[in-house]
């Protein structure tokens, strides 16, 4: 399908948002997960369901629609529990979406969910919202690019926008973006966010403490005020000057007491984002000022310097190791010294990533490492695997059983590419490793497969 036929549908997807009607009075739950809610077009699409206590059909809701990659619905329908209580928001967290799933599955998927929740709940059409985490958050971008307005916001941890979407002065949803500080996507979510300051669109990303993952749900409680301003800004909905206020006060606040601390970076980007939330809502002169006259100082100047630096620096020792994963499939003769130069650099890299002070070295290792170890596994699960190339899957496999010597999930996707080949002793062989590094349920490795 090509780019014009795979949008028209996806617009003819989204059009579900206006064309159902607002929903009947159904009783559901309210304050309390509903694990499992099934589709009633289609049931063999189902997601969970979060409705706030004080949820009633009288009303319009804004809602939030949940992608996990794994298709964990309950993960952040439970972690938007608290978000969803303390500002009136619905949640519904697809039990479908995946890593992986494109096209026609992909549709039906999100179709589903946006035609089920249309007919059975009260949704505010100004304040729809998408959310995702790596994959799933790439889902959430995609969706809210694929109808021209109808998304009011995404929420997007650990990833930004699919490799065929690019953000462009016509995108019209704000965006909060999350990432932890040793994420390999980290040079992603800086690089998409120097893009939307270019492109002067709302957005914010936040980076904390962790690798890579959903946000905790103190940080999607943030995430959701901070969309809830961008819909005052945007007139998506009624000025609430207590929640206005309170937000601004708390970034206020954060602001000040990095600068107080002499944390200028984060001074910094805390004054340039107030400036950028809160305009047309609050005087932001000042602070404007604030973050101009930071920017111009040395320890800022040497910060970002360092910033790009370590970007720069992971993206060129994974682009190494990927490398080397290559010459394992081309350079069969040199086996043995491409493993050895392989373990020498892993080797170095775990060493750094080991290390118990935080450090550009730390990150740059452990980023490096969980870039390559993801690149390989999902380039094998996903792609090679899928066209049948399992040689070349095995390879990436290989790659990143080296990386992660510890891990059930490279020998186990071995023993699927080895039972595929018909290679049944090392199927076995490839699944026992896998066995002793913990996988828990083994048995369907080889029955799947039909070795």
């Amino acid at each position: 399908m090509n780019l014009h036929k795979r949008h028209t549908a996806w617009l003819s997807i989204l059009c579900l948002l206006f064309l159902f009607p607002h929903a009947r009075a159904e009783e559901l739950p309210r304050g309390i997960l509903i694990e499992k809610v099934v589709c009633q077009a289609d049931a063999a699409q189902s997601y969970a369901l979060y409705l706030p206590r004080g949820y009633t059909p009288q009303k319009s809701w804004p809602i939030i629609y949940a992608f996990d990659p794994l298709a964990r619905a309950t993960v952040p329908a439970k972690l938007f529990q608290e978000a969803a209580e303390k500002f009136g928001y619905v949640i519904a967290a697809s039990h479908n979406t995946q890593n992986g799933m494109q096209g026609a599955a992909l549709q039906a998927a999100i179709s589903a969910l946006l035609k089920d929740t249309r007919q059975r709940l009260s949704l505010d059409e100004k304040r729809i919202y998408t959310a995702g985490f790596s994959g799933g958050a790439r889902i959430a971008t995609r969706v809210a690019s694929s109808c021209g307005g109808c998304i009011a916001g995404v929420i997007a941890c650990g990833a930004g926008f699919p490799t065929d979407i690019k953000p462009t002065e016509a995108t019209r949803f704000a965006l909060y973006g999350t990432i932890g500080i040793d994420d390999y996507n980290y040079p992603e979510l800086k690089r998409l966010d120097d893009k939307l300051n270019t492109l002067a669109l709302p957005h914010r990303i936040v980076v904390f403490e962790g690798a890579h993952q959903w946000a905790n749900s103190a940080l999607l409680v943030e995430a959701v005020e901070w969309l809830e301003v961008q819909a005052m800004r945007a007139g998506r909905r009624a000025k609430d000057e207590a929640l206005l206020e309170a937000a601004w006060q708390k970034s206020l606040a954060r602001a000040r007491a990095d600068a107080e601390s002499n944390r200028l970076l984060e001074a910094y980007q805390d004054y340039s984002a107030l400036a950028a939330d809160f305009s047309r809502l609050k005087d932001v002169t000042e602070y404007e000022k604030k973050a101009v006259a930071l920017k111009e100082t040395k320890e800022v100047k040497q910060a970002l310097k360092a910033e790009r630096e370590q970007i720069e620096a992971q993206l060129e020792i994974a682009g190494r190791l990927i490398n080397l994963g290559g010459r394992l499939l081309t350079q069969t003769q040199e086996r043995a010294s491409v493993i050895k130069e392989s373990q020498n650099v892993i080797a170095g890299l775990r060493k750094q990533a080991a290390e118990t002070v935080d450090s550009g070295e730390r990150r740059i290792a452990r980023r490096a490492l969980r870039q390559v170890f993801a690149q390989t596994v999902e380039a094998a699960m996903f792609h090679y695997h899928p066209n049948r190339q399992y040689d070349v899957a095995l390879v990436n496999l290989e790659m990143a059983s080296l990386i992660a010597p510890d891990n059930w999930l490279p020998p186990y996707q071995m023993a699927r590419a080895y039972a595929l080949l018909g290679q049944k002793k090392n199927s076995l062989a490839a699944l026992q490793r896998a066995v002793t590094k913990g996988l828990q349920n083994p048995a369907g490795a080889i029955q799947d497969e039909k070795v």
